[in-house]
């Protein structure tokens, strides 16, 4: 069974205010490829999740974590699969 990546959001608040980055990604993979998100990113192959968000690693870190040096704590390290099931036929339809 194929491993899914490691993804890593983080969530910073400040004044009540939450930071959210512009992300485009190329049509062919959304219907509308710009969104806003958190800033996080996924990590490469024998990468740390500390990699992503440490202000330890400056070209990789969001600018927020670059201007401020905000101390990183973890709520969650989940490492589990999620699975989506799909119906063939929309429920009350032939």
């Amino acid at each position: 069974m194929k491993q899914s990546p490691i993804c890593t959001a983080g969530i910073f608040v400040r004044d009540g205010k939450v930071l959210l980055e512009l992300r485009n990604y190329e049509a062919k993979h959304f219907v509308d490829g710009d969104f806003w998100t958190t800033p996080g990113g996924r990590c490469d192959e024998g990468e740390e999740i500390e990699t992503i968000l440490s202000p330890h690693q400056k070209d990789k870190c969001s600018i927020l974590l670059k201007r401020t040096e905000a101390k990183i704590s973890y709520l969650n390290d989940q490492r589990s699969l999620l699975e989506l099931g799909i119906n063939k036929k929309a429920p009350g339809r032939d």
